[in-house]
């Protein structure tokens, strides 16, 4: 690297250079990677400063409200909603045209986002088609919680995440609550299903713990 800069600059090119002191903690571990925030920092001041604002600057809304991602298509309409403590949670609700017999939650798997490994979420969500596909706080699209831990998988914040995913299901009246989750989501919805009265059914796929000890760490 510090080759190809000096001959960036041997040429004539103005180069500046960063060193990326997140490196090590953003890409060692799978399961625990660190956001390098203060190195992205760095590279937008950069960006504003080389690229001054050059005009009205497009709108970062998340579509919520009556915002309609699919309508009218094999029985369902999907819609786009912000919800929980200061609307930062974000999932897709999912409902048929006609009776509901119950609606399906469905929170992350691991780190991925609410659409599933390769969208295997948005194909459950439309086959049952009354579901709520979620991102937990910190994951997907969905904000960072202020009590959120640095760990935030196998986290009291997740399960307390999908109360909230709750009452607002409950609030649109879409049935009786069924918690549907893989891997670590099989871990949320299991202990979310113990302790909130208002689930109605579970399904735990894959659930590699049970019970977490908090003196253990997710690399642990």
């Amino acid at each position: 690297d510090a080759d190809f800069a000096a001959s960036l600059v041997a040429h004539g090119v103005a180069v500046t250079v960063q060193n990326f002191e997140g490196y090590d903690a953003f890409v060692a571990h799978l399961e625990t990677p660190r956001a390098p925030v203060d190195d992205f920092a760095k590279i937008s001041a950069w960006l504003e400063q080389k690229f001054p604002d050059r005009g009205e600057q497009e709108g970062r809304d998340l579509p919520i409200g009556d915002a309609v991602l699919r309508q009218d298509r094999d029985g369902f309409s999907e819609e786009a909603l912000c919800f929980g403590p200061n609307g930062r949670l974000y999932g897709v609700l999912c409902l048929p045209h006609g009776a509901r017999r119950a609606t399906v939650i469905i929170p992350n798997s691991g780190y991925n986002p609410h659409v599933g490994w390769a969208r295997g979420h948005v194909a459950l969500a439309r086959r049952l088609a009354s579901t709520l596909r979620m991102d937990c706080a910190s994951l997907g699209d969905s904000d960072t919680a202020p009590d959120s831990p640095p760990d935030v998988l196998y986290s009291q914040v997740q399960i307390d995440d999908v109360g909230h995913a709750i009452d607002m299901v409950c609030a649109r009246q879409a049935g009786p609550v069924i918690v549907a989750g893989r891997c670590s989501g099989a871990y949320i919805a299991g202990l979310a299903a113990e302790s909130d009265p208002r689930i109605s059914g579970l399904v735990s796929i894959n659930a590699l713990r049970l019970i977490w000890n908090p003196d253990e760490t997710l690399e642990q």
